[in-house]
């Protein structure tokens, strides 16, 4: 019986993708980068920012990091709205916790953002616990975020489940000995998620709640 499900925020439960391109378009205009495909700063949706603006755009760990402060003034005030819920998701959160399942927000977005965005969205009272990175950077990996759930909510890595769009939530619940649940209506591709660990992969919101009640 798996009544522990952890999920991913972006690309999973919202689609958060035209706040991260705006914030990120801010960013690099702020430190007079160009860049004239803003369709490929859909990378920057899943992994650490610190780590996307080193990896894209060569820069040193303390650019990233001034980068990522800049990222974080658009996104504090406009961008962390420009967001919408899946269709489905309320009604699958509220069924999901009306037949007892725990569910355990873990997200790459530092948990003061992720708090705010379920609270939007009245969604906040569905999960029993937030878990994401400290704005200094602590639990930044998502492997290390979920030990860190783990530990903090004495679960066993087999009562849980993990439901996440992007091969980094698929690695993180691989190296931590938990099943994983692909959703291909996010960010990544089938590819991604099957070559990343995927158990299992649901191309909408009503097959991800008719998987998950299957697992009573």
């Amino acid at each position: 019986m798996n009544k522990r499900l952890l999920f991913d925020l972006d690309g999973t439960l919202t689609d958060s993708s035209e706040g991260i391109i705006n914030s990120v378009l801010y960013a690099l205009r702020k430190h007079h980068i160009t860049e004239d495909n803003h369709e490929s700063l859909r990378a920057f949706i899943g992994p650490p920012l610190i780590d996307s603006f080193m990896q894209k755009y060569n820069v040193s760990q303390n650019k990233a990091e001034q980068m990522t402060t800049s990222y974080r003034e658009y996104f504090s005030e406009k961008g962390i709205y420009e967001n919408k819920l899946y269709d489905g998701i309320s009604d699958m959160l509220r069924d999901l916790k009306a037949n007892s399942f725990r569910c355990f927000l873990a997200t790459s977005k530092p948990k003061v953002y992720a708090e705010k965005i379920l609270k939007h969205f009245n969604i906040f009272t569905f999960f029993t616990a937030v878990y994401g990175p400290q704005m200094d950077g602590k639990h930044n990996s998502k492997t290390e975020l979920l030990a860190w759930l783990l530990e903090k909510e004495k679960l066993h890595p087999s009562q849980c489940i993990m439901i996440g769009d992007r091969k980094y939530d698929m690695q993180a619940a691989r190296d931590n000995g938990i099943f994983a649940t692909g959703v291909s209506y996010g960010f990544g591709s089938h590819e991604e998620l099957m070559t990343s660990g995927a158990g299992h992969i649901v191309d909408s919101v009503r097959e991800l709640k008719s998987f998950l009640r299957g697992q009573e």
